[in-house]
């Protein structure tokens, strides 16, 4: 692991910052398009928290445990576990 760290460098805040924002939007657009394909409120919810994970985690805008907690709060304060 220690090799992989050296030859893929962490991302400087700048890219940080597109990512986070940019899992943001990814998280907005998931949400409208599943309304207009005809989800329900907790289907779109669940789908656009699933966008925003997804991009935080891979960009990793986010430390990763950071980003594995969102759904345990998105989910329960959106009803989607009722």
């Amino acid at each position: 692991l220690a090799a992989v760290a050296t030859i893929l460098p962490r991302m400087n805040d700048g890219w940080r910052w597109i990512a986070t924002f940019g899992g943001a939007i990814a998280a907005v657009a998931a949400w409208f398009l599943c309304r207009y394909f005809g989800l329900d409120e907790k289907q779109s919810l669940v789908a656009a928290t699933t966008a925003l994970c997804a991009v935080w985690w891979c960009s990793e805008a986010l430390p990763i445990p950071a980003t594995a907690l969102i759904p345990f709060v998105v989910f329960p304060i959106g009803g989607v576990l009722d």
